[in-house]
């Protein structure tokens, strides 16, 4: 019998916070979790080495926003040399991308990543030219409706 797949979330705010990040992350995983995939969130204020350490470790690590958890999802999946994915959101590529301060954190953090999950397909054009080879040497994007 195979094990089923663990996914660690890295949530962009604890879990008070009813944002619309907040309910998408909920919503994605409550669909893995119905796929039979294991589930794990970890918030702001959490302990990364706590993650790592955590047994069995997760397949995956997948942060939702791109600045406010991408950086932590990156650290913990190095830490466990699992991959690393983020859902971008509208902020992430219609805000602080455009922002100096913050477009040079938007663009590191896609480069290292092994996937990119945009909503739509307008975000996913955008996503695939700062795309770089992530830590797996095989980065991608993946889109959504246009």
């Amino acid at each position: 019998m195979t094990a089923a797949a663990r996914v660690l979330l890295v949530a962009a705010n604890d879990a008070a916070a009813l944002t619309g990040n907040e309910r998408t992350l909920r919503r994605i995983a409550d669909l893995l979790r119905g796929a039979g995939v294991h589930v794990d969130v970890a918030r702001p204020g959490d302990a990364a080495a706590a993650h790592a350490a955590a047994e069995p470790p997760p397949d995956l690590v997948h942060a939702f926003h791109v600045r406010r958890s991408g950086p932590r999802a990156l650290e913990i999946a190095e830490l466990l040399d699992v991959p690393a994915v983020v859902s971008v959101t509208g902020t992430d590529l219609g805000v602080d991308l455009h922002d100096p301060a913050r477009a040079p954190l938007i663009r590191a953090v896609l480069a290292k990543m092994d996937g990119v999950a945009c909503g739509h397909a307008e975000e996913a054009a955008v996503a695939t030219g700062l795309v770089g080879k992530g830590r797996s040497e095989g980065s991608y994007v993946f889109g959504g409706p246009e």
